[in-house]
């Protein structure tokens, strides 16, 4: 409804007075009054500035209950104060630069940090490739990038989409790092239309179900589900040659927003495959050897035609970030984050025993399997009967159950090379027989000799002599590990049945161990792996459902039983414990037995790629397939699977010694992979890192700011706030005060009973939901970036509006002179609608705490300066002074154009930064195209596309503030404080100048910051270690006089913790000072003084008593 100007009654009631209406808890300034017989109608906006009015009809009895809210300064104390903190809590959701981490365990790296705040958050339109090597931690940037992108308003809506074992560990780590709930979309969730109708905001779905069903992938599609962002994870099994992933993420990309592609392996050895990933990156820009015209050669390094070399392409830091791992480290700049890898092959000669059977079997596949079957039936029955007895076993029970139900070729060699083997087990046990009858007889003679062996109610270690167990064991000795050693490891094989046997093998032996398969649903397996990372047992035995994307790094030791012949699970498997938190050299036993097929090729394979990786401190073996893809690209060897399979072939002298890539080979290929890896890999600067690290813990709230947030409230009688029994800390019950006209908790905070508990300590939640307390999980996590507290505090604000308005006094015994307190806010705005939906306007809200002094000089303040204020209840109401609130509104204007110039400035570094990158990628785009012709063309093309993503940047980098509006106000009294007799600026000047050259002379870089309100006075840096020091200045005897702190002081010793020091200096009286002590952690040292109040006083003797050793 627009603005009406009716005619005015004759009542007490004018236009633009600020009123409460009955009912209602907020204000509504008057526009118009108009009388009737039975009372009046009122026309109220929300604010003076407002376009749209609201009619309220009132009765006359109605008419006299409406409050006219003045300026007088007569508002409750407590109702004021507890607003002002109210303001803060909102002023830190919106414009904190990283509250996500005030509220969550979580404690990133340096090169997490620099991932998520220095490449992706910089970017209001991101399309991103995140392709750092293995177990850095991929999944963690990209979800601590989703949940500051939602905090920030870039992103509402979003969608997770990854393999479909890795479902349960996205939504595990949501819950343990984010406090959020990543809800799964299933076909049942498509087909009761949950999805669109539904309140929440972040999902995750299986790549394999989008794949597969379409109906799924319609209702998925952001034109139709409004996805603002979309993270894949594992990306690179969207290359153009897995086709039904492919299209999952062409079509849930293109328009969105925000892409983000998470990958450890994008290139994988092949140019081709790199390209055509950054084309779904960024369809726009990157072209793509599919579209005709193009002219973009479609030939991958592995399909050995000669190919036209290709410049590799480097795409800027805007799109693409990779980081080596073995370049990685902490904070302090020299501790390396990943360990050194090292790889044994431990060669194991058959025992007679398992030489026979293994020979039977296959003497089983040249007398029953038709010839064109044999090699296929040989491999699946020759590698298990390697790999375990009872596994040959099982496979020839399978075989006498399904002998002859499959097709009359199911026993040939499949297409690809990726076979999997329990499919290609089934295909050989259902194929046709030359002879039924007499291949199950001789079936049964065979399992009649082996079942006694491999009884599982009956296991003989020492009876069957296992090849493989005792040097298996001796290496465990060699590392310290034997049953209740308090070690773990991990052990993979090929097969569901010899992860069964092997299980029982290690219990017998007095290992606790546990089997993760294939067999057991996701849930299942995301336990077994939990009980495992909080070392319940000592041996998680896995098939190869555990060696992609699953963290194992609790083990520093891992044994490959079997070898895969794909590399590329082989490199997997290694990749499970060499990750982030491994604390360890990390040692890596390849069992290889000697005497069968596959054991002789890999005896020549392995030896030579693993020499070749341990010269490099094993960091060659995140790339084995990508390096060995290129050894054997454009050779007739073909790649090394097929190779292994040769030794099932009829001629196994087909496969002789000089088949196999020499070591001078690989290591020529290796050394040109990794040149081209550095190429395209980025540095990190750990100091920017630390930096930023350091700027997010001084500029956050945190969790002791929340609950002392919630006593605030609770004292002005706004809520009732009373501990809750399920831990030490930060649990909360939380209620409407009973008191309170017409206002309840927000609907999403409120129980069936009127009230809700809440947590404000992530890592308290999360041990509480370990310990099995009842109702834990049940929690509303209250944290700083926490949508329930913006939920709260917005409620709130509407609550207190009129006393903040009416504004109150209250009191400042830190201050000297009286001052005037203001809450102001603006809009703020980046970007403009233009013609392409991916660019939406994004809108924020500034607030700023304006402080004006008794001679009416205005600056802001720190919101961390409001544990200094309490009520005054005995203090006569000082009315708003007209000059105070304009100087304040003149310095909210100044303020709000200070941040917009400082985004502006941000956004335009950005457009800088995507002119640079984009304006060198013509050239790089098309030089794989042989034809000159067509390479211009797609030259000009591309060039006019970049103009056009150009342009649209310059309307996204628009930024524009709204007019700054007053919240509230309060009037501060200085209140002498008698137990600061003894401090003089003097001692201060003094104390502060001796502390400085005590820094400066250990080499820190020291700031003088005691006028910045921050309750802290110095601020000092040496390399990643930081101080912020609180110094106190005396004229005499510190253990006589004792110290005060203010309550600002207070809270931030207490959010700061370690990083927070007390320092007094006393007899300043002479000029020069003496050091009297030094305290870290001030909060914890005297923890019994530093209650929730605005000025604590140690004394001499607390101090004397918790005397530290003295150090600067």
């Amino acid at each position: 409804m627009t603005a009406v100007q009716p005619r005015e009654a004759d009542h007490n009631l004018v236009a633009w007075q600020r009123i409460q209406l009955p009912e209602e808890a907020g204000i509504v300034v008057v526009r118009g009054i108009e009388a009737r017989p039975d009372g009046l109608d009122l026309f109220v906006a929300n604010d003076a500035a407002a376009s749209e009015v609201r009619v309220v009809p009132l009765t006359s009895a109605q008419a006299e209950q409406v409050k006219v809210v003045t300026e007088d300064g007569a508002a409750r104390p407590e109702v004021v104060l507890a607003g002002l903190w109210n303001e803060w809590m909102l002023g830190a959701v919106r414009s904190a630069r990283s509250t996500v981490l005030a509220s969550t365990t979580l404690k990133p790296y340096p090169h997490q940090m620099d991932a998520v705040y220095g490449h992706m958050l910089t970017q209001p339109l991101l399309r991103f490739l995140l392709a750092d090597e293995p177990g850095t931690g991929k999944t963690i940037m990209s979800g601590l990038w989703l949940r500051e992108a939602q905090r920030l308003g870039l992103v509402r809506r979003a969608l997770v989409v990854c393999p479909a074992h890795l479902v349960i560990k996205w939504k595990a780590d949501f819950e343990r790092f984010f406090a959020a709930d990543l809800r799964e979309v299933t076909a049942e969730t498509i087909r009761q239309r949950a999805l669109a109708g539904s309140d929440d905001d972040l999902w995750v779905v299986s790549l394999n179900l989008a794949a597969m069903n379409k109906p799924l992938r319609d209702a998925l599609h952001p034109d139709e589900a409004g996805w603002d962002a979309v993270i894949f994870d594992e990306a690179h099994r969207m290359t153009p040659t897995a086709e039904t992933f492919h299209r999952v993420g062409k079509e849930l990309s293109g328009s969105v927003p925000h892409a983000v592609f998470l990958t450890a392996t994008p290139h994988r050895g092949d140019e081709w495959y790199f390209r055509e990933l950054l084309h779904l990156v960024d369809p726009d820009v990157f072209p793509t050897s599919g579209d005709p015209d193009s002219g973009l050669p479609k030939l991958r390094r592995s399909d050995k035609k000669e190919a036209r070399r290709t410049t590799p392409l480097t795409p800027g830091p805007l799109h693409f970030l990779r980081r080596m791992k073995e370049e990685l480290v902490d904070y302090d700049t020299e501790s390396l984050l990943f360990k050194e890898r090292e790889a044994v092959n431990v060669k194991v000669r058959m025992n007679p025993t398992e030489q026979r059977f293994y020979d039977r079997a296959l003497e089983l596949v040249l007398t029953y399997f038709p010839a064109r079957g044999r090699a296929l039936a040989a491999m699946v029955y020759g590698k298990r009967a390697a790999s375990s007895l009872y596994a040959l076993a099982q496979t020839l029970r399978r075989r006498f159950d399904k002998m002859g139900t499959g097709e009359d070729a199911a026993a040939e060699p499949g297409d690809g090379a990726d076979e999997d083997d329990d499919r290609a087990e089934e295909r050989v046990t259902a194929a046709a027989s030359l002879d039924a009858r007499a291949e199950k007889q001789a079936i049964n003679e065979v399992l009649a000799e082996l079942d006694p062996l491999v009884d599982p109610d009956r296991l003989a270690l020492d009876e069957l002599n296992v090849s493989k167990w005792a040097p298996m064991i001796d290496c465990l000795t060699e590392n310290g590990i034997s049953p209740g050693s308090g070690r773990q490891i991990v052990v993979f094989t090929e097969y569901a049945d010899t992860a069964d046997w092997l299980v029982r093998a290690f219990n017998d032996a007095g290992f606790a161990a546990e089997c993760y398969s294939g067999t057991d649903d996701h849930t299942e397996r995301a336990a077994i792996q939990a009980r495992f990372m909080d070392g319940r047992f000592e041996v998680i035995v896995s098939t190869d459902a555990g060696n992609e994307g699953i963290d194992l790094q609790v083990a520093n030791l891992l044994v490959n039983w079997d070898i895969p012949w794909s590399l590329v699970r082989l490199e997997q498997r290694m990749g499970r414990i060499h990750r982030i938190g491994q604390q360890h050299k990390v040692m890596l036993y390849n069992m290889v037995a000697l005497g069968t097929c596959e054991g002789d090729a890999h005896e020549r394979l392995l030896d030579r790629l693993i020499e070749a990786a341990n010269e490099l401190g094993g960091q060659m073996f995140d790339s084995i397939n990508a390096i060995m893809e290129r050894v054997e690209s454009g050779t007739p060897r073909g790649d090394c699977e097929s190779l292994l399979r040769l030794f099932y072939d009829a001629g196994p002298t087909r496969a002789s010694g000089g088949d196999w890539p020499s070591l001078e080979e690989i290591r020529r290929v290796r050394d040109e992979y990794f040149a081209e890896l550095r190429a395209l890999s980025s540095e990190v600067d750990p100091a920017a890192a630390n930096a930023a690290r350091h700027d997010d813990h001084l500029a956050r709230i945190n969790p002791i700011i929340v609950e002392r947030y919630l006593t605030r409230i609770a004292n002005g009688n706004l809520l009732q706030c009373d501990p809750a029994p399920l831990g030490d800390d930060g649990f909360f019950y939380l209620s409407a005060s009973p008191g309170v006209r017409g206002w309840q908790l927000p609907a999403s905070l409120r129980l069936s009973n009127g009230r809700t508990v809440v947590a404000t300590r992530a890592d308290a939640r999360q041990q509480a939901i370990d310990d099995g307390v009842d109702r834990a999980a049940e929690t509303i996590m209250l944290g700083p970036s926490d949508p329930p507290l913006t939920t709260l505090a917005t409620a709130l604000r509407e609550r207190v509006e009129p006393e903040m308005w009416q504004g109150a006094v209250l009191s400042d015994r830190s201050a000297r002179e009286d001052y005037t307190l203001f809450v102001y806010e603006c809009g703020i705005t980046e970007g403009s609608e233009g013609r392409n939906p991916k660019h939406r306007q994004r809108g924020g809200t500034l607030s700023w705490l304006i402080r004006v002094s008794a001679s009416g000089e205005a600056r802001t303040v720190p919101w961390d300066t409001l544990p200094n204020l309490a009520p005054a209840e005995d203090l006569v109401p000082v009315p708003l002074a007209a000059g105070d609130a304009e100087a304040a509104r003149r310095q909210a204007i100044e303020a709000a154009e200070r941040e917009r110039s400082r985004r502006a400035q941000r956004l335009d570094s950005w457009v800088k930064q995507l002119k640079k990158e984009l304006r060198r990628l013509p050239n790089a785009l098309t030089d794989p195209i042989p034809d000159r012709e067509t390479k211009l063309a797609q030259r000009d093309k591309i060039r006019a596309t970049i103009t056009a993503r150009l342009e649209e940047a310059e309307r996204v980098a628009q930024v524009t503030c709204g007019e700054p509006r007053r919240i509230g106000w309060a009037h501060v009294v200085a209140v002498h404080d008698e137990t600061a007799s003894d401090a003089d600026p003097e001692s201060e000047a003094v104390s502060m100048r001796l502390v400085t050259n005590l820094f400066t002379g250990q080499g820190w870089r020291v700031a003088d910051v005691h006028t910045e309100g921050g309750g802290y006075d110095l601020y000092a840096e040496r390399g990643a270690e930081q101080r912020c020091v609180e110094v106190k200045g005396l004229a005499g005897s510190a253990a006589s006089a004792g110290v005060r702190l203010t309550g600002g002081e207070l809270a931030k010793a207490a959010q700061l913790g370690d990083e927070y020091w007390l320092y007094v200096v006393e007899n300043c009286v002479d000029g020069e000072g003496r050091l009297y002590a030094a305290w870290q952690n001030p909060a914890e040292t005297f923890r019994d003084s530093f209650t929730d109040v605005p000025v604590v006083r140690l004394s001499g003797s607390r101090l004397k008593a918790a005397l530290p050793t003295r150090e600067a």
